[in-house]
């Protein structure tokens, strides 16, 4: 991944790279879910790819979920060459949209009745969000509220669009 983006390698070789050498060295029960962004501040806008990963969010400045961004593929190491799809999805992102990704260890955190967080809290989470700002910290609260136990990594990534700035 380092290497070819140093070296200026478009999205969709980096990830037939990356699929064909986890082909070659994973084990065949072993994958590796994948949600890969390029954002672009000169185009205004957010290239995906989502492998396996649950769905991310584009957000407007406000908090609203303008869209999905759902694994249209499956993750990588799990295709041939000949049979990996690397199309991905182009979205605009003005200055202060935001994409809200994370690790499924959000979701499958569970309670002590084996209850699973799930996308229906985390949706409410999103729809109840008054001040932007403040959405990652109520993500987190509400499931430690939930007083569930990871089962995996709990990863959260907030990524906000800048607007472009002038030199001065």
């Amino acid at each position: 991944f380092y290497g070819m983006t140093a070296k200026g390698y478009g999205m969709a070789q980096v990830l037939r790279e990356m699929n064909a050498k986890l082909k070659r060295i994973l084990p065949g029960d072993m994958f590796c879910c994948a949600l890969l962004v390029n954002l672009s501040m000169q185009r205004g806008a957010v290239e995906v790819w989502n492998g396996g990963m649950p769905d991310g969010f584009l957000l407007s400045s406000e908090g609203r979920v303008l869209s999905a961004l759902v694994s249209r593929h499956l993750p990588l190491g799990v295709l041939s060459a000949e049979q990996f799809d690397d199309q991905t999805e182009v979205w605009p992102l003005a200055p202060g949209e935001r994409l809200l990704l994370m690790s499924d260890g959000v979701l499958e955190t569970a309670d002590d009745q084996e209850r699973l967080f799930g996308e229906q809290r985390l949706r409410a989470v999103l729809a109840d969000n008054r001040n932007p700002a403040l959405l990652f910290d109520e993500l987190l609260d509400a499931l430690q509220r939930f007083g569930g136990r990871a089962r995996d990594d709990v990863s959260l990534c907030d990524i906000r669009m800048l607007g472009a700035q002038l030199p001065q």
